[in-house]
């Protein structure tokens, strides 16, 4: 059980990290603005590897090559929609730096969540480190340059969207993988289920004559791979700890993935930033901590 614990974790810190940053560096790098077209050929990437996975252990997973139980996965499909979709574009418009620091409350009311429906007590030590978080969402943007402010509010409302579709999904998969479920059903199901979404909201709002370049092409096969990765992982992990403790792992992940997009993509340093960044994330990590231990 340890080592499952320790295999799955593991899985989901690289997977997610390398993810994030292959997203950002199609639509940054490569100026690639149709999300929705990029979200899709994902999703369609991985129920492609599942599907003939599935068929090669036929009687294994017989309920996915017939879609036996689809309808039980649609709300869980619906969220992951728009934890993709806020996700893609809350990066597109801000620095990843500043996105893993705002993903944090999504840390806190995952744990709130928990707190409400489970009845858990929030002790001192938590108070203060929400109080902390909050306190530095502010503060990281006090010494950055805003060069279009639309384009930064843009940013904030879409991860406002994204801790919102996040925290469902991570709650109601949690529930429902407890109730039935396998992992490999749970990532082929709800993927699935967001193809015909993605495919009317690309068609309908974006660029049908885009060109995908050679480069561009390997990238998004690449995060396609690494976002069936990344799922799994979620699914593994979630079925082998709480969602709080998921939670708590997730703070430290950020810590490593802003660390790496700083440097990566050249954002901009200065003292306030980078204190802002480190003492959020390791006061979302040190509230999800103590949340783990009241249980």
């Amino acid at each position: 059980m340890l080592i499952e614990k320790i295999c799955a974790i593991n899985l989901y810190f690289f997977s997610s990290v390398i993810t994030t940053l292959l997203n950002k560096e199609i639509v940054y790098k490569y100026s690639f603005n149709n999300q929705y077209l990029l979200t899709l050929i994902q999703s369609l990437v991985i129920c492609s590897i599942i599907y003939i996975y599935s068929l090669c252990q036929y009687k294994k997973f017989k309920s996915i090559l017939f879609f036996k139980g689809l309808k039980n996965w649609i709300k869980i499909g619906f969220l992951l929609t728009g934890m993709i979709i806020s996700n893609m574009k809350a990066i597109t418009y801000l620095d990843v730096s500043i996105y893993t620091l705002y993903k944090n409350c999504g840390i806190i009311l995952t744990a709130a969540f928990e707190w409400i429906l489970f009845k858990k007590k929030i002790s001192k030590i938590g108070f203060v480190s929400l109080f902390f978080l909050l306190i530095t969402s502010y503060t990281v943007n006090l010494k950055t340059k805003v060069t279009n402010v639309n384009i930064q509010l843009q940013g904030y409302i879409w991860i406002i969207f994204n801790i919102l579709a996040t925290t469902g999904y991570v709650i109601s998969m949690k529930s429902f993988l407890e109730l039935k479920g396998t992992k490999t059903e749970s990532v082929f199901f709800t993927n699935f289920l967001s193809i015909p979404l993605l495919g009317g909201l690309s068609v309908a709002l974006e660029k049908n004559n885009v060109e995908i370049g050679f480069s561009v092409a390997v990238l998004i096969v690449l995060s396609a791979i690494f976002a069936l990765m990344t799922a799994f992982s979620t699914a593994w992990t979630l079925k082998t700890i709480s969602t709080t403790t998921y939670s708590m792992l997730g703070a430290s992940n950020k810590l490593l993935l802003s660390a790496c997009a700083i440097f990566w993509f050249n954002e901009e340093k200065n003292v306030i930033k980078l204190l802002s960044l480190l003492i959020g994330i390791l006061s979302g990590f040190v509230y999800s901590y103590d949340s783990a231990l009241q249980k």
